[in-house]
């Protein structure tokens, strides 16, 4: 039987098909508008490289599992595209041990802003009033929420959530209009530290929407194909369970953790004591660290520096990548962090897209083949590239194309090489994975600026996470306190 590996980015998809010793694999454009359309495409594309023609009922009767991961949780944190979280906390928490450091005071007005409401519970019962879940829920719709994290503290914290809960869903019921969800921390993480187990809620919370509604049609279109495989969602701590066993927040950086597997892998095997990973994709690059074999993993990580409950891979993640805008902001060129992702994708791809990326200076300085670009699947046009260059960069510095170009390439490398010596200490002996659809691109101008002197290319770059998901097992953990 075969087993289906595929990682979702935000601009490609890469699919990975293992039977026995052999792989199969190929890439597809990811459809963010509904990204169960880049999923089947992606099985049908890849039906036709195995069996020399489309048949994804076939393939899917031939497969034991499929396993799924992807970058959407990482891209939109990134990117800041999310929903807006109306946060439920205890009468007396103080609410500044959510906001210690520039980067949770950052992410705090971000995600939360203005939409803060406290409730405390009777000290006699530990459970709420009806009135004041009323009063807090309302005042939180009100102010635009879009989902509700009920995150309190204390002792008795758990019964008192259940408590607001069971209220809420009284005088709140699903079926009326302008009713939002809500998620209760108790149920994410069994973590006593309340601060961390409220940043973990929060990001739970920002992630769940896109990936419920994408998971519950993915499932669908697997059943319409008469798909009796399992879909199985591979994690960021390096595990892979089922749907119904998967919080939002596990799928953060999962799909990087991918890659990171299929490193570890490639270094027992190499004998590379330390290796570096920069996983380049369309909106993001990842950062990661293997030593000795073993990925760095810990029992409770962190997200953009913000600590969180759950057990998590240390990868970093910057807004850094091949379709990432780069743009001229008070005289100087400035990259990224918002994308152009697949759609419009870069002005290059012809599908509307008016901004400049890297993929348009690559392809400007004669360094990406227009003719053979994804497959050849997609001829790219080097005019329109040209023409995204001067309106946005050349034209307003007095560069003419070239010029311009060769000063975005240099911006764009000296940034990359910045953040990922920003986020890994950097070592003489570390050597350089570098992959992702945009891995290999100018990677050894990168390695050179972060002071590394190797660079390992695997010889399946493009789709090296969606190979690694391959090589991790099958696990579930649970936590008490």
């Amino acid at each position: 039987m075969r087993e289906i590996c595929i990682d979702n980015g935000g601009t490609l998809t890469d699919i990975c098909v293992f039977e026995g010793e052999k792989v199969f694999y190929t890439k597809t454009l990811t459809t963010p508008y509904d990204l169960s359309d880049c999923f089947i495409s992606g099985l049908r594309k890849v039906s036709g490289v195995i069996y020399g023609q489309e048949d994804v009922e076939r393939l899917l009767s031939e497969t034991a599992s499929i396993r799924y991961s992807t970058t959407q949780g990482t891209n939109a944190l990134v990117q800041r595209k999310g929903p807006r979280i109306g946060l439920v906390v205890s009468g007396d928490f103080d609410i500044h041990e959510l906001t210690a450091n520039s980067a949770q005071r950052e992410l705090f007005a971000t995600i939360v802003g203005e939409r803060l409401a406290r409730v405390s519970a009777d000290e006699m019962t530990g459970l709420i009033s009806s009135s004041s879940v009323s009063e807090v829920a309302t005042d939180l719709m009100s102010s635009g929420a879009d989902r509700l994290a009920i995150c309190l503290a204390g002792p008795g914290y758990a019964k008192a959530e259940r408590s607001f809960a069971a209220t809420y869903q009284v005088g709140f019921p699903q079926h009326l209009l302008g009713t939002i969800p809500y998620t209760l921390s108790h149920e994410i993480a069994g973590d006593a530290v309340a601060a961390r187990r409220i940043w973990t809620t929060l990001f739970n919370a920002f992630l769940h929407n896109p990936m419920e509604r994408f998971l519950v049609s993915a499932q669908r279109r697997l059943a319409d194909s008469k798909s009796a495989s399992p879909l199985l969602i591979f994690r960021n701590d390096g595990g892979t369970a089922r749907v119904s066993k998967t919080a939002a927040i596990k799928t953060y950086s999962s799909g990087p953790r991918g890659g990171l597997e299929a490193m570890a892998a490639a270094s027992a095997q190499r004998g590379y004591r330390r290796a570096v990973s920069i996983d380049v994709g369309g909106t993001s690059s990842d950062f990661g660290l293997v030593e000795g074999g073993t990925i760095r993993t810990a029992p409770r990580g962190a997200i953009e520096r913000v600590p969180v409950s759950l057990a998590m891979s240390d990868i970093v993640s910057v807004g850094i990548g091949g379709g990432s805008i780069i743009r001229v902001e008070e005289g100087a060129i400035k990259v990224g962090p918002q994308s152009v992702g697949s759609v419009p994708g870069p002005a290059c791809f012809g599908l509307g897209g008016q901004q400049a990326t890297i993929t348009d200076v690559a392809l400007a300085l004669g360094i990406i083949d227009p003719g053979s670009f994804f497959g050849g699947e997609m001829i790219l046009d080097v005019t329109r590239s040209r023409a995204a260059i001067d309106a946005h960069v050349g034209g307003l510095l007095g560069l003419e194309t070239t010029a311009a170009a060769l000063r975005m390439k240099d911006v764009w490398t000296e940034c990359l090489a910045a953040s990922l010596n920003e986020h890994v200490t950097p070592n003489g002996d570390a050597i350089l994975f570098a992959f992702g659809g945009a891995g290999p691109l100018l990677m050894s101008a990168v390695a050179a600026a972060a002071g590394y002197r190797s660079v390992f290319i695997p010889r399946m770059a493009a789709v090296f996470s969606a190979y690694g998901i391959g090589h991790a097992g099958l696990t579930q953990s649970y936590e008490l306190s």
